[in-house]
């Protein structure tokens, strides 16, 4: 009875992270709060600072409640006076939870552009407001994206 019982409360604990809504909703990037966060926080030399401040605020991320979109259009970045374009994407992948916490929920999906399979933690500061590491080198560089889109 009691292994019938755990593995009732592991199915619910199962269906309910598949279906979890707390990212469902439109999300971009929040420039401002990232760069003040990594201009605190992570050492990089000021070009580099400049270059993140400048590429961040223009991702766009939206969840329902499988599949997970990016969109990130083209733009033009300036690096050390000279104007470099920048290609953006759009891409959909399919996303399963595999793991939450009252703070943080991470999933399970594929990186754009380089399409390999990662985890991703979104860590919220507010229930419209989370961060998450950007890029997968072990940085400490955040990236902030604020909800544009009620749920």
């Amino acid at each position: 009875m009691r292994r019938l019982l755990a593995f009732a409360t592991f199915l619910s604990w199962v269906s309910a992270a598949s279906a979890d809504s707390t990212l469902i909703g439109q999300w971009i990037s929040d420039r401002d709060t990232s760069a003040a966060f990594n201009q605190e926080h992570v050492r990089f030399q000021a070009k580099t600072a400049a270059f993140l401040k400048d590429a961040m605020g223009r991702l766009v991320v939206n969840f329902n409640s499988y599949k997970v979109s990016y969109n990130l259009p083209n733009f033009t970045i300036t690096i050390e006076g000279k104007k470099f374009p920048i290609a953006g994407y759009s891409e959909t992948h399919p996303y399963t939870v595999v793991a939450t916490t009252a703070n943080s929920v991470a999933i399970r999906t594929i990186e754009p552009v380089s399409h390999e399979p990662v985890v991703v933690v979104y860590n919220f500061v507010s229930p419209d407001s989370v961060w998450i590491y950007a890029g997968n080198s072990g940085s400490h560089v955040r990236e902030y994206f604020k909800r544009v889109e009620a749920k």
